[in-house]
């Protein structure tokens, strides 16, 4: 019977795979003229290409089952956003042209080439979560722990953190909101939040966790976790409002939406998709005020904004135009230099330990192969890609074609098992909450990285989990050593705290 249900499996994921492969040629039959030379209408034949994969994945995930709120969608879902989004706007005319566009800034034809690759990338990620999902596996979940004992202590963690994080995020937020109203959106970009020299991003980066982990906490009491979850929702929403700057707050619901549903598992209903969209709305619309001063003329403005509003097709647009650094990759690779083959994994790892974490500026040599950025700045790219450096923002697709070329097809079904094993491994501490919450924040980072580098997945992460693990050990080995009462499911009357 086991043997029966195994290969019933094995056939259905050689189905999904062979009918992936088949819209797959279909798709690159169609477009293929433009992928040798562009003609007019390449972005409407583009969007469909993309258009036939997004209903492909939709079916793999109802086939396959795969839960909606989970970091295997996220990733997908921000891979998508980031990269192609944007010709399925300009496709199928949902926006005016505008040659500033990154559609068109940097040629037609390696437009049409980098989102090619992107799709073929996004495509063979999914083939990769097919091949390596396991039905029916089973989770080695930890029950026999005090699961109130364990609230505790993840509760105690979590106010600490909170307590240390909140009025560094509200003064470092404030310096923010002050640069936008005095110089727009870019002066947030550029605004100096230390506080008197002293850098405050060793607390800032605490304070989602510490929300994570109050919430982990009431893991068996819906209304508290609520009562955590929607102000800090609130906070953001109102901070992105004020600033313009959305990314941050998109990655940061992502996490708190995983620590939610996971524990209560709420059923997606119609109410909760009039609520996504009013999100979107509000995120469009924050999109649109960047530019605009905070000042006596801004709510008329904002009216104004608010009328001519578009929130999907607006979002995408601002969201797609990631593409760029696929473009400028691809221009850069390998035509100006070779493929490093992995060493950005070393050396960016490396790089972002001693650099960014502990400020060590004698492995900066090592910025040029660890950040893409700095690679494309290098004088041997040539005076055009220098030139179009500025602003540019990161992309795991692009950083997976300097480093692999066609051969990243390979490594993304390597890159999807890796996810798999994440979120099996979130799924495995669900009943230790100080470990689901902090395994959950690492979330916020790998959703960061499909727009970023390597490097942003490695020390604050680190850090982070030092943090939370010293804190851990800390409080339950005050309660073992009777510093600490634990009665009535509550610690109480820690000594010297």
């Amino acid at each position: 019977m086991e043997k029966y249900l195994i290969m019933k499996i094995m056939i259905g994921k050689f189905n999904l795979i062979l009918i992936g492969l088949s819209a797959l040629i279909f798709g690159w039959a169609y477009i293929f003229t433009d992928l040798n030379k562009v003609s007019n209408g390449w972005e409407y034949r583009m969007a469909i290409f993309s258009t036939i994969l997004v209903v492909y994945y939709i079916v793999v995930w109802k086939c396959m089952r795969f839960a909606v709120v989970s970091p295997k969608f996220f990733v997908l879902l921000s891979l998508w956003l980031f990269h192609i989004s944007l010709v399925i706007v300009m496709g199928f005319n949902l926006h005016e042209y505008n040659k500033y566009i990154m559609l068109y800034r940097y040629g037609e034809q390696n437009s049409c080439n980098a989102l090619f690759f992107s799709n073929m990338v996004i495509i063979f990620y999914v083939f990769g979560l097919i091949v390596s999902s396991k039905k029916n596996r089973k989770l080695r979940l930890d029950k026999d722990i005090d699961s109130a004992f364990e609230a505790e202590i993840c509760r105690k963690v979590g106010i600490t953190l909170f307590l240390l994080s909140l009025l560094p995020t509200l003064y470092s937020n404030y310096v923010q909101i002050s640069a936008k109203i005095a110089d727009g959106y870019t002066g947030t970009m550029s605004a100096d939040t230390s506080f008197h020299g002293i850098p405050l991003g060793w607390f800032t980066k605490m304070f989602l966790p510490s929300i994570l982990l109050l919430m982990a906490s009431y893991k068996n009491d819906k209304k508290k976790c609520l009562r955590v979850m929607i102000p800090t929702l609130i906070y953001y929403i109102a901070f992105m409002f004020f600033t313009g700057r959305k990314g941050n707050t998109i990655q940061t619901i992502v996490p708190i939406l995983i620590i939610y549903f996971y524990y209560f598992k709420p059923k997606i209903r119609i109410f909760n998709i009039v609520i996504v969209y009013l999100g979107i709305y509000i995120v469009t619309i924050v999109t649109k005020t960047r530019s605009m001063s905070v000042d006596a003329n801004f709510w008329i403005q904002l009216k104004a904004v608010i009328k001519e509003t578009s929130p999907i097709s607006d979002l995408m647009l601002e969201m797609g135009g990631t593409i760029k650094s696929v473009i400028q990759m691809q221009l850069a690779v390998p035509k100006t230099g070779t493929y490093l083959f992995g060493i950005t994994y070393i050396f960016g790892v490396i790089f972002s330990i001693l650099n960014t974490g502990l400020k060590l500026n004698v492995v900066m040599p090592l910025a040029k192969y660890s950040v893409f950025a700095e690679y494309l700045a290098q004088p041997q790219r040539g005076k055009y890609i220098n030139d179009t450096v500025v602003s540019m923002g990161g992309s795991c697709i692009a950083e997976w074609w300097w480093n692999f070329g066609w051969f990243t097809l390979i490594f993304v079904l390597v890159f999807a098992k890796l996810v798999l094993l994440y979120e099996e491994r979130i799924e495995n501490v669900l009943y230790n909450p100080t470990k689901f919450a902090m395994w959950c924040s690492f979330l916020y980072y790998l959703m960061r990285y499909t727009r970023g580098y390597v490097t942003d997945m490695v020390w604050d992460p680190i850090f982070i989990f030092l943090c939370i693990s010293f804190m851990y050990k800390y409080f339950k080995s005050r309660v073992r050593s009777g510093e600490c009462n634990y009665e009535g499911n509550s610690i109480s009357n820690c000594t010297g705290i």
